[in-house]
């Protein structure tokens, strides 16, 4: 039985790498010009992390590749809308939508708990969405901070 593997995410190193859902690392394909998914960068450049067509070893980039699972399985829309997840000086996890540049900073423990609040708020919004936002912090327990465009 041959299963094709697709492609979840980029990784954004000196040369781009397309990973899938299980962390394993894709060999290079035209597709990789033209593709309409997210863009991981800020980890760790080490090339022997990322053998081709083996799972990769880099924590960091198995952990924003299961943040992707999570949210191409139970938020689509947002998925759908994320530009890049990136890690920042801090090693916290911010993902940065396609629409207008918004930050989500979701720093690094508790993430799929973060989502589900993410989830909750962005269905309360109503006429809203969350573009309507320059950064959405989720750094804090139990909060969303909200900074708007100006």
């Amino acid at each position: 039985n041959i299963v094709e593997r697709k492609p979840l995410a980029i990784i954004n190193l000196d040369e781009q790498l397309m990973i899938d859902s299980d962390a394993y690392i894709l060999p290079n394909h035209h597709f990789i010009d033209s593709a309409l998914i997210p863009v991981l960068s800020g980890f760790n450049p080490e090339k022997d992390l990322y053998p081709y067509g083996k799972e990769t070893f880099s924590v960091k980039v198995k952990e924003a590749i299961s943040i992707l699972n999570q949210l191409s399985t139970s938020f689509n829309t947002l998925y759908n809308n994320i530009s890049e997840i990136t890690l920042n000086n801090n090693d916290d996890y911010v993902i940065i939508l396609s629409d207008r540049p918004t930050r989500v900073i979701l720093g690094k423990n508790n993430i799929i708990t973060k989502l589900n609040i993410l989830k909750s708020f962005d269905e309360s919004l109503g006429q809203r969405q969350l573009t309507d936002f320059r950064l959405l912090d989720m750094r804090y327990n139990k909060q969303l901070v909200a900074k708007e465009w100006s």
